[in-house]
């Protein structure tokens, strides 16, 4: 009870104030320079206890999108103190979807099913229009094709950011059993 707790207060701090591109009723995106960095040192993803979204309304309730809380961590000094924390980046976001399934023999096979490439400018939309402890984040909510049909599957997703210069940073891939139906409607996309 007392991790649900955390986990409920984690996914609250670090959701809130995302912007939503496309939406009629969001709010404007404001010019931002604060806390965008060359220098990304880390990748940090949160999913909410309940990442499914439902983007298509054809009417059969089947997952098609996730929903994902990025952090690209820097060095920046706050308090004459050097600190770890969210900063909107200059380089390119990659979030990987990957299928696990097992044969006979239970041994496992991973399969890229399918990639989302995020620049600067296809990322900031996606940025949070509040600070929270960890920093400026970003709320990803993203869309995978129609004919993708992984509801009841394993899947894993798995963040990397390319900086400017070239290196790639990433995160541990994060594993999840596809409900077969979901319940969060996406709307005003």
């Amino acid at each position: 009870m007392k991790r649900r707790c955390y986990l409920m207060l984690a996914t609250a701090v670090l959701s809130g104030g995302c912007m939503n591109p496309g939406g009629t009723g969001g709010p404007a995106a404001p010019v931002w320079t604060e806390g965008v960095k060359s220098n990304i040192i880390g990748v940090a993803k949160f999913f909410p206890n309940n990442p499914w979204l439902l983007f298509d309304s054809d009417g059969t309730g089947r997952v098609d999108g996730v929903k994902i809380n990025v952090y690209l961590e820097s060095i920046i000094i706050e308090d004459g103190k050097r600190k770890s924390k969210g900063v909107f980046g200059s380089g390119t976001i990659i979030v990987s979807m990957y299928r696990i399934a097992y044969d006979r023999l239970g041994n496992e096979s991973v399969t890229l099913i399918h990639k989302w490439e995020l620049d600067p400018e296809a990322a900031y939309p996606w940025r949070c229009l509040q600070r929270t402890a960890m920093g400026w984040g970003y709320g990803l909510r993203l869309q995978w094709p129609g004919e993708l049909d992984v509801a009841g599957r394993e899947v894993s997703f798995a963040v990397k950011y390319v900086r400017e210069d070239g290196r790639v940073i990433a995160s541990r891939p994060h594993t999840f059993l596809v409900p077969m139906f979901g319940r969060t409607r996406v709307y005003n996309q």
